[in-house]
């Protein structure tokens, strides 16, 4: 499948947050995700609820993750990479490419 809207192809999945360069990757994936939410109008610092799960400790291949439906917010297992300034320092340096200006 190829995404239509260049907002969604900008998008890539995070990686398992045990392997190596993960941190790095994960956090550029959120600070792109609101840049993108921020090009389309919304609200940029709700990237902060794309995270992934804490790397897990120990062997077992299971980590930190959970199987239920919205488990990663109801056990509260979210990892946030990014905090919310951070958000807004990023979204403020980005060049907007749109043919309208920012918001």
């Amino acid at each position: 499948m190829t995404a239509v809207n260049p907002e969604i192809a900008a998008l890539v999945q995070h990686q398992d947050p045990a392997s190596d360069g993960a941190p790095d990757h994960n956090r550029a994936v959120i600070l792109e995700l609101a840049r993108q939410i921020s090009l389309i109008g919304g609200d940029p610092t709700l990237a902060t609820d794309a995270g992934t799960f804490a790397p897990g400790t120990g062997g077992g291949g299971k980590g930190n993750s959970c199987n239920e439906p919205d488990c990663i917010y109801e056990q509260n297992r979210l990892q946030r990479l990014v905090t919310n300034d951070e958000i807004a320092s990023y979204v403020s340096q980005c060049v907007y490419t749109r043919e309208s200006s920012r918001p």
